[in-house]
């Protein structure tokens, strides 16, 4: 079901569905299923939309998220590889 529902998610166009994929990555945690390999693509494909949400992300964090406390300690991780690639 969560690689089905990563697939449809390849063609996002709109800043808000990348916005929603990124908390469902952070919090929903799809990287412990095999469709993990359908998230990374639909990032670096589309990385200057994602780049732009993970500031935004990072700039709006909830009160309780810490920069050094995971997940919201790998949007860092993550914005770096995108930067790289």
């Amino acid at each position: 079901m969560m690689t089905s529902a990563c697939k449809k998610l390849e063609n996002i166009v709109i800043n808000k569905e990348m916005y929603l994929l990124k908390n469902i990555w952070m919090y929903y945690d799809p990287t412990d299923f095999p469709s993990r390999k359908n998230i990374d693509p639909i990032f670096i494909k589309k990385k200057h939309k994602d780049i732009y949400n993970i500031n935004k992300r990072i700039k709006y964090k909830e009160a309780w998220e810490r920069k050094d406390m995971a997940p919201f300690s790998k949007l860092y991780l993550l914005r770096k590889k995108l930067l790289v690639s």
